[in-house]
């Protein structure tokens, strides 16, 4: 690929560069046109209701690989506050708690239902088998639907410290659903990494969201399918033993 601009960061979709006073999110060959375009729509979406995210520009191709044009935000993520600043953890997930209920409450229409995409994932999943489909189909089918604001892969990856400003990137997960499964997403993400930050984020979250730990955690068996073939190798352990409580 040509050069676009400076590497500052990648995920499981895409490499992110800086060019000017943009950040340009180029996803991987192959990926699906509609998920671009979604999480471009989502995230002006969220621009005009007045969350703190990054300001779309364009969606463009670059040697026939998609990409999203946005404002390049100064700063970096919450993930690095935290490891520079270890001491502080409890403020940070306080400050990231905060923010996560506040999105979850608000409302707003979006394409897709959390309850439905986990459905299909489950359904199409290839690391299980056909009686624990059968069975987390059952437990899901009981779950709440819900229709809050999920973003889907809320972390401290994903949320971009500027001065005292934090801004909430990589939309591409965003639907609506229960807010107890968008909290024990973060939990799950958090527990794959640091247990303990996960454990504390747990107890925070419960408090101020006065939802019941139990309740959230019903969730993991059901959210650990999508992940299995994200995860490094070393995870899935953990991910099928959360499957296997079912």
């Amino acid at each position: 690929m040509r050069e676009i601009g400076k590497f500052i960061g990648r995920d499981n979709q895409s490499k992110v560069y800086k060019h000017k006073e943009y950040a340009i999110k180029v996803f991987n060959p192959g990926c699906d046109k509609t998920s671009v375009f979604y999480e471009a729509t989502v995230a002006s979406l969220m621009e005009e209701i007045g969350l703190p995210v990054a300001k779309i520009h364009e969606v463009i191709k670059i040697e026939n690989q998609w990409a999203i044009k946005m404002d390049y935000i100064e700063g970096m993520d919450l993930g690095e506050c935290i490891k520079q600043d270890r001491e502080n953890l409890a403020s940070y997930l306080e400050i990231m708690v905060d923010l996560q209920i506040f999105i979850q409450q608000i409302k707003v229409h979006l394409s897709f239902n959390l309850h439905d995409s986990l459905k299909e994932k489950i359904e199409n999943s290839n690391f299980i088998d056909e009686l624990t489909k059968n069975k987390l189909l059952v437990k899901l089918n009981n779950l709440p639907r819900g229709s809050g604001l999920c973003h889907g892969d809320f972390n401290p990856f994903n949320i971009m410290k500027d001065k005292n400003e934090y801004f909430v990137i990589n939309w591409i997960k965003a639907a609506n659903g229960s807010q107890e499964a968008d909290a024990c997403k973060t939990y799950m993400s958090l527990a794959l990494i640091d247990e303990e930050m996960a454990d504390l984020y747990l107890e925070i979250y419960s408090n101020k969201s006065k939802k019941c730990k139990q309740d959230i955690l019903e969730w993991l068996p059901i959210l650990a399918v999508p992940i299995l073939d994200e995860r490094k190798e070393e995870d899935k352990d953990k991910l099928l033993s959360w499957i296997n409580t079912i």
